[in-house]
């Protein structure tokens, strides 16, 4: 259904028929058309719509959240509060480990990356050579998540990451992959308390795009670009490893579990 503005059209009918009447151009059955077509836009039913409010659950312990706009308590996230129907954006539960309103974690980023960059951006400008020359790929990770992730003005989760905390693991040898494992900001934090992203490095300026940017990058501009697109691949590279996902959704676990004769 479109809503569009009724008599909006009906104005746009009269201005038309009557500039190509006045250009004698428009026949008199024509004529005829477009009033009955002016006579119908304005008998057709009218549709009452209300603003849409929009609202975000607060976490206020005890497995319970409450809602932005109205203080109504629900014991779990819903796309829409029970109470005063405002539409639940951005925060995302992790005590039951499922999206708000089916946002994926590229989706996520993505939305935050479109809010945050600018700021991303600013900070990366502001880099001299030596603080670019002094780069690891753990700094950028750190960085991303920093301005990226724990914007209190745009953020999906009731927590941030701990920047501190991030993990850094690497099986390669002078080549690989980095995998960071970003724990969030909560006590002792569940399996399904962690993002990841990762970054396939080299062993020097001709296989490693850290290395290239700081020694073969050419200006000091071009350097800034270059960090700044490599930030974006570590954002659009972020997944939740656990998220309860088939296991506990959709009775797929147990059933391998049936089929293989166990209880």
């Amino acid at each position: 259904m479109r809503l569009i503005d009724g008599d909006k059209l009906v104005s746009i009918f009269a201005q038309r028929k009557e500039a190509w009447r006045g250009n004698g151009i428009l026949p008199s059955a024509e004529s005829l058309m477009w009033l009955a077509a002016m006579d119908i836009t304005k008998n057709v039913p009218t549709v009452d719509v209300a603003p849409v409010k929009h609202g975000h659950w607060e976490d206020v312990g005890s497995l319970s959240c409450r809602c932005s706009e109205c203080g109504c308590k629900n014991d779990r996230e819903t796309m829409f509060c029970p109470n005063c129907g405002a539409k639940m954006d951005f925060l995302y539960d992790l005590r039951s480990g499922h999206e708000n309103g089916g946002r994926t974690m590229i989706r996520i980023m993505k939305e935050l990356w479109a809010r945050n960059s600018k700021e991303l951006k600013r900070i990366i400008g502001e880099m001299e050579e030596d603080d670019i020359d002094d780069l690891e790929y753990k700094d950028l990770v750190k960085l991303t998540f920093q301005v990226i992730f724990n914007n209190k003005d745009a953020r999906y989760f009731y927590y941030d990451v701990n920047i501190d905390k991030i993990h850094e693991i690497d099986d390669g040898d002078y080549q690989g992959t980095l995998l960071y494992i970003i724990p969030f900001q909560t006590y002792q934090p569940a399996e399904n308390e962690y993002l990841m992203t990762f970054v396939n490095y080299g062993s020097c300026s001709g296989c490693d795009t850290l290395q290239a940017i700081q020694y073969d990058g050419g200006t000091i501009e071009e350097k800034h670009k270059d960090i700044y697109k490599l930030c974006l691949d570590l954002a659009c590279g972020t997944v939740r490893p656990y998220n309860d996902g088939w296991r506990n959704t959709d009775g797929l676990f147990d059933q391998a579990e049936e089929e293989n004769g166990q209880s």
